[in-house]
């Protein structure tokens, strides 16, 4: 007679999730500061002569830009989030 498998309890890895709210705190803390940098780049930006130091800055520029616009929207996701959770 064969011997009887026993059934291996397999651990479950539940994936842990923030909360809410602390996600929104962190998507807006990201927001602001990538706001202030581009602020920044861009006052750099506009004040610089040397060609060198104005396509940095406008790269620069391009780049918080996006990252800024990436922060709003990730922001403005979980916005809606909260609300439809209500």
């Amino acid at each position: 007679m064969p011997k009887k498998r026993r059934a291996v309890r397999r651990v479950s890895r539940v994936a842990k999730t923030a909360p809410l709210r602390s996600r929104i705190s962190l998507a807006w803390k990201n927001l602001l500061l990538f706001l202030v940098l581009f602020i920044v780049s861009l006052i750099f930006y506009s004040n610089s002569s040397d060609s060198l130091i104005v396509n940095l800055f406008g790269l620069l520029l391009i780049i918080l830009g996006f990252l800024t616009l990436a922060f709003f929207i990730i922001l403005v996701i979980l916005i809606i989030l909260r609300s439809e959770k209500r």
